[in-house]
């Protein structure tokens, strides 16, 4: 035995889907429903592109930044070893290739400007290290 609410309501279903117009209109609210998701998705890859290219070109410009700035500090160790081992040889210090490499590895700046104020008042039969 049927129900006659769920009768009811399967004879007003068949009445409209006999209708063309109902028909017509539930087909173009399906497609409208399909492309507005269709657009949304589109919308949304898009949206990931252009965050990734603009996450890319900060992380570039970023790493360029770092690099300029490591690229100076090594410069200025680079510099300041040049500096000590041509003052060092100025004022008739002596250096053993032992000292020579380990001022020449040093890429401590503030151990370097310390040789260095030492380098500028030292005599020269002291040795740079102390020992």
């Amino acid at each position: 035995m049927e129900d006659p609410e769920v009768g009811a309501a399967y004879d007003a279903l068949k009445k409209l889907s006999d209708d063309p117009y109902v028909c017509s209109a539930a087909e173009k609210r399906r497609t409208d429903l399909m492309f507005y998701k269709m657009n949304l998705r589109t919308m949304h890859e898009r949206g990931i592109e252009k965050g990734t290219k603009r996450g890319i070109k900060q992380g570039m410009k970023q790493g360029r930044a770092e690099g300029r700035a490591e690229g100076r500090a090594e410069g200025r160790v680079e510099e300041r070893v040049r500096s000590l081992l041509e003052t060092l040889a100025v004022r008739g210090v002596e250096l053993t290739s032992e000292v020579r490499q380990r001022i020449e590895n040093c890429g401590n700046m503030q151990q370097l400007d310390v040789w260095f104020r030492q380098a500028l008042t030292m005599d020269p039969g002291d040795e740079l290290f102390g020992g």
